[in-house]
């Protein structure tokens, strides 16, 4: 974890020395460097999503936001009615397959209804068997 933190910050480093660097080279020579033709580019279209985006503020208000949280409203309640309407048929499914399954389980002795997993009625039957062998001897 430590060296995914350190990682960031030598490349961080890196990334500023390396501007620092073309910067200088810029100055120095006098001409227009990568960075230099970059902002030119750059500039008119950061200016254009400023200007886009200032635009959009302006025409947020109080009832532009209160449409919103009721849309926002709508949406949620149709989307929890929707898990309600899964999460009851699901059950309804999970406990008819329950209540067909305790229907059609097996009578036990004398009539009673009981469920005996295979691996208890082995050992129940493999402990009357040793008891068996050893009245006879």
């Amino acid at each position: 974890m430590y060296l995914l933190y350190i990682s960031i910050i030598v490349f961080s480093l890196a990334g500023m020395a390396l501007v620092l660097f073309l910067k200088m080279r810029e100055i120095e020579t006098g001409q227009s460097g990568f960075l230099g033709r970059l902002s030119v580019a750059g500039d008119e279209k950061i200016k254009n999503t400023l200007l886009r985006f200032d635009s959009f503020v302006g025409r947020i208000n109080l009832e532009n936001i209160r449409a919103a949280a009721k849309v926002a409203a709508v949406i949620f309640s149709h989307a929890l009615d929707a898990v309600i309407v899964l999460v009851r048929e699901l059950y309804e499914r999970i406990s008819h397959k329950l209540a067909t399954k305790l229907r059609e389980r097996p009578v036990g002795k004398n009539g009673k209804n009981g469920v005996v997993s295979f691996f208890l009625k082995n050992v129940s039957e493999s402990s009357k068997e040793r008891e068996g062998k050893k009245h006879k001897n």
